[in-house]
C-alpha cells in the first residue's frame, strides 16, 4: 500500500479519510434537515424566523438562459482570456494550492 515518504506515520490520513466521510453523513443529515425547515419557513409571513440564537431567511437565487449572441461573447471573452493566458499577456493576480482528495476507483 503506497505511503507519503514525508510521513512516519499515517495516522493524518487516516484521521483525515474518517472525518471525510464523518463529515459527509453530516452533510447529508444537515441537507434533510434544511429542507423541512424551509418548507416550514415558507409558511411564515415575511419567511423570517428566529430561534435557538440563530437568524433564519430564505434566499432566492436564480439563474437564466441567455440569447445566442451574448452566448457566443461569452465564448468568445472565454477564448480570448486562454490566449492570453497562455501568451503570458494576462497577469497572474493570485495562486492557491489545495488538497484534492477522491475515492480511487
Amino acid at each position: 500500500m503506497p505511503t507519503f515518504r514525508a510521513l512516519d506515520d499515517m495516522k493524518p490520513v487516516d484521521d483525515l479519510i474518517e472525518v471525510t466521510e464523518q463529515i459527509k453523513k453530516l452533510e447529508a443529515k444537515q441537507e434533510e434537515l434544511r429542507m423541512i425547515v424551509l418548507d416550514a419557513l415558507l409558511s411564515e409571513p415575511d419567511q423570517k424566523n428566529q430561534y435557538g440564537g440563530y437568524d433564519f431567511s430564505t434566499n432566492y437565487r436564480q439563474t437564466f438562459t441567455y440569447s445566442p449572441e451574448l452566448q457566443e461573447q461569452e465564448a468568445n471573452l472565454k477564448a480570448a482570456k486562454k490566449y492570453e493566458e497562455k501568451k503570458g499577456i494576462a497577469k497572474l493576480k493570485s495562486s492557491k494550492v489545495s488538497l484534492v482528495m477522491k475515492r480511487a476507483r
